[in-house]
């Protein structure tokens, strides 16, 4: 029996001096007298501020006392070491939480920190209708978040988020979600059910593909989905009758579908730096866009329906394989600009002199032999590009273009300029050539006097 109780104090003994895990963990937080795990709903309000005080979170705990009901915390502005930042992060957010009676905060933000966790306290706070975690280090978010039933505006854009928890679609008064630079390669089918929401920003992530469940975001004004590697979009998308503005540019999309035709609301599309080989004809019907952008991707042809778009302003079709072009643009009464430029294109139809409100419009760098004497009717044009052609001469008719600022002719084939474009000379509107390239130029054109 003597000999148990001796092995016993030496086993007890080898313990006490060398099994540090009956201890915490030593680490950069053993500075600290006060540590996050000891803080809770009875913790003294002397020993909250020497949490903060002693990570040099002073004046974090000024703004947390300040009574105001929006708050804003920026760890980009304050002294605190980048080891802390996730201490402080998740203290504040209990703070706030465990003294929730004493606050309504309504708009809280918390930005540019050091931290990759979001503390699960964050659900208590039932008042909040405006929460920005943007620039921070987070890698996921607490399932808690869902019980912010006001919450109408929700920023987590520059993190490193790669999922989303299924709760978030529990917010059903949320009208703005910013998700933009992030690491998300899915979305939860259960975002559909965010009825309210207006303005979805998903740029810059990792999307392969989207849930067929955000056709039912019926009020969704605003969705930002570029700078993906999206290779697909579900059909549903055309159901959102209430859509604005899209954009889907650099992405891998190949294909886009019919139904976009149908968000008769829709006035900005962008499909551009995708991998497309065609378009749908029913983008024409599309009667209130006013901007559409489908340069750097594969066309060789685009339908005419384009040409029924009345409310175009802009169109950009630049950095294609197209040969040819539609009459039907002609009929775009509205298009302010028009950028051609990057294609095969040997001839333009002589129909777009018919664009009385064009302003710009750029064909360079195509195989231009020639161009219509019709373009002398673009009454409203400032600047023409025609660089990188194969023009050997240029209709007259340009000369009397009034209102043009800029010509742009370098890398042709001139042979001579119209008489009329001596005025164009003087005004110095001609770009691309040197003085004494356009006086040459001049003097070889039929019944020039030689003048300079």
């Amino acid at each position: 029996m003597r000999i148990l109780y001796i092995l016993l104090i030496i086993v007890l003994s080898s313990l006490t001096t060398s099994c540090q895990w009956l201890s915490p963990p030593r680490g950069p937080q053993d500075q600290y007298k006060t540590h996050l795990a000891q803080l809770n709903k009875e913790t003294s309000k002397k020993q909250w501020q020497q949490f903060f005080r002693e990570r040099n979170a002073q004046a974090f705990w000024k703004t947390l006392q300040s009574g105001n009901t929006d708050l804003s915390f920026d760890f980009s502005n304050s002294d605190i070491p980048h080891k802390s930042h996730e201490e402080v992060a998740h203290g504040i957010i209990r703070y706030l939480a465990y003294n929730k009676n004493k606050f309504n905060i309504s708009c809280l933000e918390v930005i540019n920190g050091n931290f990759r966790s979001l503390d699960c306290a964050i659900g208590e706070l039932s008042h909040l209708r405006i929460l920005s975690l943007s620039g921070n280090q987070l890698h996921s978010l607490p399932k808690s978040l869902g019980k912010l039933r006001d919450l109408q505006w929700l920023h987590l854009s520059n993190n490193r988020l790669s999922s989303l928890p299924k709760s978030l679609g529990r917010l059903s008064k949320l009208q703005f979600l910013v998700l933009d630079n992030n690491r998300l390669s899915s979305l939860p089918e259960s975002l559909g059910r965010l009825s309210e929401l207006k303005f979805l920003y998903l740029y810059k992530n990792l999307l392969i593909s989207l849930p067929d469940t955000l056709g039912q975001l019926s009020n969704l004004y605003w969705l930002y989905l570029n700078h993906n590697q999206l290779q697909s979009i579900p059909d549903s998308l055309g159901k959102l009758s209430k859509l604005n503005q899209l954009e889907l540019n650099h992405n891998q999309l190949k294909s886009v579908p019919s139904s976009l035709g149908e968000l008769g609301e829709l006035q900005c599309l962008n499909l551009s730096g995708n991998q497309l080989k065609s378009i749908p004809s029913s983008l024409g019907e599309l009667g209130e866009l006013q901007r559409l952008d489908l340069s750097g991707n594969r066309l060789k042809s685009i339908p005419s329906s384009l040409g029924e778009l009345g409310e175009l302003q802009r169109l950009n079709l630049s950095g294609n394989q197209l040969k040819s072009i539609p009459s039907s643009l002609g009929e775009l009464g509205e298009l302010q600009r028009l950028n051609l430029s990057g294609n095969q294109l040997e001839s333009i139809p002589g129909s777009l002199g018919e664009l009385r409100e064009l302003q710009r419009l750029d064909l360079s760098g195509n195989r231009l032999r020639s161009l219509p004497k019709s373009l002398g009717d673009l009454e409203s044009l400032q600047q023409l590009y025609l660089s990188r052609n194969q023009l050997s001469s240029l209709p007259k008719s340009l000369g009397n273009l009034n209102n043009l600022q800029w010509l742009y002719l370098s890398s042709n084939s001139l042979h001579s300029l119209p008489e009329s474009f001596r005025k164009l000379a003087q005004q110095k509107v001609i770009q691309g050539l040197k003085p004494e390239e356009i006086k040459q130029l001049l003097g070889k054109a039929p019944g020039s006097s030689n003048r300079p």
